[in-house]
């Protein structure tokens, strides 16, 4: 499915947003081969990717925008949330406390 169909899907619920920076979770690390561990994410279900003329940039179902818009979020094709949803500055706030 593809961004704008898992929002109407999942009827803009935002416990789907993962938690922190990023539009994704890491599910996993596994590691390869040669050695080297390699990351696994799962997306968000509301990041996508739009595609204009030669350019590939991120899209935001939630937010309805993407990074080609002159106000839009910038670094939603870096996977950079453009939102405040679920950032997880509950869990910063307990480790300060802890130190």
């Amino acid at each position: 499915m593809d961004a704008d169909s898992n929002h109407i899907h999942h009827g803009g619920d935002l416990s789907v947003v993962p938690t922190g920076l990023y539009c994704y979770r890491i599910s996993e690390i596994v590691m390869q081969e040669d050695g080297m561990p390699r990351m696994k994410i799962q997306t968000c279900p509301y990041w996508g990717r739009r595609q204009i003329e030669d350019e590939t940039y991120g899209y935001c179902a939630h937010l309805r925008a993407g990074d080609w818009e002159e106000d839009g979020p910038l670094l939603l094709h870096d996977m950079v949330k453009g939102c405040d949803i679920n950032m997880g500055d509950d869990l910063l706030d307990r480790v300060e406390e802890t130190h």
